[in-house]
Order: C-alpha cells, then structure tokens, then sequence
C-alpha cells in the first residue's frame, strides 16, 4: 500500500511540476476588449458608464510573428473585458495558434458549454481560465452580481466540459476580497477544482483602480482581513489535501502584510523577461511602469531593444511601491521578498 501510495504521489507531483512550467512559461498578456456581460462590483468593464467600454483594433491586438519570438514568448492570454465578445475572437485565436504553443482565453464563463469550448479550441485556443470567486452563489452575487440561475449554470458548465472536452487546459482566476477572504471560500473552490479535475485555481487580490472604492468599497481587503488571511495560510501548510495547483501558503501571508501597511519589495517582481503585457496597442513589461514599454504591438521590435526594457526594468522595479495590482501577473507560485 504504500509503495503504491508512494508511486501515486510521485506522479501527481510530476503532473503539477509539468502543469506549472506550462502555465509560468514566457507570456504576454492582450486586452482585446473592454466590453463585458457581467456586471462584477469590482470592475468598470462591466458598467455601462464606463466610457472606454471598446473593441480593441485587430491592429493593435495581433503582436508580429517576429516581436513574439524576439520576447521569446511560448503562451499568448486573451484578456479583457470579456474576449468571447470580440467580433473578431477567431481570426485573433487562429493568429496567434499559428506562433505560440499555447493561447489561453481568460472569460466570465457566462454561456460557456461544451459546443462553445469546442469552438474556441477549434478556432485556436489551448486553454481556458474561468474567473470564478465562490462556489457559493451569495457570495458570487456579492462580488461579481452573478444572478444565481447564472452562477449555477456556469457551475454546472464547468462540470460537464471537464467531463465530455478532454485535452486543454482548464483552470480558475479567483478574485480575493473582504467577501472571499476566508478559509470556507478557499477551500470550496479547491475542492470544487480538485472533484472536477481542473488543473489550476489562481487566487490574486481584489486592487482599486478608482471604481471598486466607489462602486464597491465593502469589498476592499483591509485590515480587518489580516487574520483570515493568516489563517489561509496555516490551514493551507497543514493540510494534507491534494489540491490543484495555486498560490503557496506564503501567498496570503503577502496579501496579509500588504492589508497591514507594511510595504513589499519592488525588487521582488517577477515579471521581468518572462512577462509581457499588450493593452491598446502598446506592448510593455509592466502596465504600471511606463518606462517598460516595448513599443507599439503592431512593430517589429527587436531583441536588442527588448533586452535594453527589459535591464533598465530590472533597476526601475527596486523602487517601485507594490500594490495589489502587483500580484495579478506575477507566477502562480510567487512570493515577495
């Protein structure tokens, strides 16, 4: 029994060792739309208020063949907004399939079934995140105003692709506010992923860009959250769960130190070569650090310029001030100094 116990261990570690070199392998980020069917609390691309509510150009969202090997990038994620809505999601999957091993759509999951999975992996795609914060359809209401009737289909959705569409990439972007930081929420959506075979949950905080402080200031991590955080943390070390693959436990002692006021170092990002980020047709290292842009995405950039981003990036990240928005491209597996 436990030669047999030994051997299941060894494997499922191989698995997980294989799952995080592929998801944390060199990748750009691209926002190809701002226009959105959810109406999350936290996020103005959901509002209908919110001016800047576009389709990004093809021109500004299809990164040359060239610039892409030059960053040496291997996995292209599709961002937004919502990027099934994208008139233009098919010729945009079918571009970069044809460059990259992998691209990855990141959605609502809002009628998302097997027949759609299908087409988004027929049309390109290798991959598909869920942005999902509970299985618990009041707190989902809470955070993202998913209608309970939605946030059971998409519960039920996710269950049946992982069912009947084998051999794609399949995990879960998980929000963190004062709603879900607690141990019940964690772990119910490491228990849903693990019962429905899912290969990934990333958790990263709740940040404020402007709109959740006036939308939804309830939702804001603070203070008040620091001890559920901690206490993520030391279940998580204690637990003998085989979970899939997320943040460390360190992770939440993060968030914890942040909610504190304490400052992280800025020398501890890890975006560096292995990350990049295209927004509007300009493609750079860091959103947040204009210094780090590489140019415009529709150029053909060199090697020699990205290499002169990417070393001034490296003294530019020592004094940066970490914030919340820090950890939403950082590795599933990183931890700040």
């Amino acid at each position: 029994m436990k030669t047999a116990d030994a051997h299941t261990s060894l494997h499922d570690g191989i698995i997980r060792h294989a799952m995080l070199e592929k998801i944390t392998s060199p990748a750009v980020v691209v926002d190809i739309t701002y226009q959105c069917n959810a109406r999350c609390s936290y996020c103005r691309w959901g509002d209908g208020k919110t001016a800047e509510r576009d389709h990004y150009s093809i021109n500004d969202i299809l990164i040359r063949a060239e610039t892409l090997k030059n960053l040496g990038v291997k996995r292209v994620v599709l961002s937004g907004g919502e990027p099934r809505l994208h008139p233009e999601i098919g010729l945009i999957l079918s571009h970069y399939a044809g460059l990259v091993d992998d691209v990855i759509v990141i959605t609502n999951g809002y009628g998302l079934g097997p027949q759609a999975v299908r087409e988004l992996l027929h049309a390109g795609a290798t991959g598909i995140t869920i942005s999902l914060d509970s299985v618990d359809a009041q707190e989902s209401f809470q955070t993202r105003r998913t209608p309970p009737k939605t946030h059971s289909e998409i519960l039920d959705n996710i269950k049946e692709i992982s069912m009947t569409v084998p051999g794609f990439e399949f995990g879960i972007n998980a929000t963190i506010s004062h709603v879900t930081s607690n141990w019940a929420t964690v772990v119910g959506l490491l228990e849903f992923g693990k019962t429905v075979g899912l290969d990934f949950i990333k958790f990263q905080p709740l940040f404020d860009d402007g709109y959740a402080s006036n939308s939804a200031p309830k939702l804001l991590l603070t203070e008040a959250d620091i001890a559920s955080l901690m206490d993520i943390s030391e279940r998580l070390v204690k637990t003998d769960e085989t979970f899939p693959l997320t943040n460390p436990p360190r992770f939440w002692k993060d968030i914890a130190v942040m909610c504190s006021g304490k400052p992280l170092l800025g020398s501890s990002c890890g975006l560096n070569e292995r990350q990049s980020t295209s927004t509007g047709g300009k493609l750079g290292m860091c959103y947040w650090v204009g210094e780090s842009s590489y140019g415009a995405a529709s150029e053909s950039i060199s090697h020699s310029d990205i290499l002169r981003v990417q070393n001034r990036f490296d003294t530019l990240k020592r004094r940066c001030n970490v914030d919340f928005h820090c950890f939403c491209t950082q590795r599933i597996d990183h931890v700040w100094a």
